[in-house]
């Protein structure tokens, strides 16, 4: 299995800085080249927005790394958004009629996985 470590792709891991931009070059170059193993090594924190898993991608956090999600609502991908129907890409979730966010997102990502 092929590994992939965010911190090769630019993440810092320190808690503050975004590493959304690392995390999901890192898932989309897995993806790209058949799948395998996203890493987010120990002992560190990575800050992010929204990810998109895709297919054949297994995100491990390591024992002792976290992954936390920003505070700042626009970094987020919104499913609902991406929906061709207008009626519920304008209200959001078609159940409550509240947008919807997403901080892990996994649609047509078939045998994706989150492990650790």
């Amino acid at each position: 299995m092929k590994i992939y470590n965010v911190l090769q792709y630019g993440a810092k891991g320190d808690g503050v800085t975004n590493d959304a931009f690392a995390i999901q070059h890192a898932i989309d170059d897995c993806a790209k080249n058949g799948g395998g193993r996203v890493v987010l090594p120990s002992g560190k924190v990575y800050y992010s927005d929204s990810v998109r898993l895709r297919a054949n991608v297994d995100l491990h956090i390591q024992k002792g790394a976290r992954l936390k999600a920003t505070g700042n609502i626009d970094g987020y991908i919104r499913p609902n958004k991406l929906i061709n129907d207008p009626k519920t890409a304008l209200i959001g979730n078609p159940v409550t009629g509240k947008p919807s966010f997403v901080f892990i997102y996994a649609y047509e990502a078939d045998n994706c996985t989150i492990s650790g």
